[in-house]
């Protein structure tokens, strides 16, 4: 390899597709949505982050087996706020969405 090899700019790289992506693809808007559909309501998504939250700083501050319980609980909760969809509903056929 000669110097100047050594120090070339590397080759470019192939175009982008230019495929259009259809408008019901998109995900704009919908940063959080993916997957399941919700199936808790707007209520029940605001007590799951507060819980979720207050329970996993409990579970900080506690430290221990019992702190890491309580932090693994309080995940579960925020996790099930923040995509809005409870599993446990899901495998029961219930919805309280708005």
């Amino acid at each position: 390899m000669t110097p100047s090899q050594a120090f070339a700019p590397p080759e470019a790289p192939e175009k982008p597709s230019t495929q259009k992506i259809p408008a019901a693809a998109s995900t704009a808007g919908r940063h959080h949505q993916q997957g399941p559909p919700p199936n808790i309501s707007a209520r029940e998504q605001k007590l799951s982050l507060a819980a979720g939250a207050g329970l996993a700083l409990w579970g900080i501050s506690r430290g221990k087996l019992s702190g890491i319980v309580l932090l693994g609980t309080g995940a579960a909760l925020i996790y099930r706020g923040y995509k809005q969809h409870c599993h446990l509903y899901d495998a029961l056929g219930i919805s309280t969405a708005d």
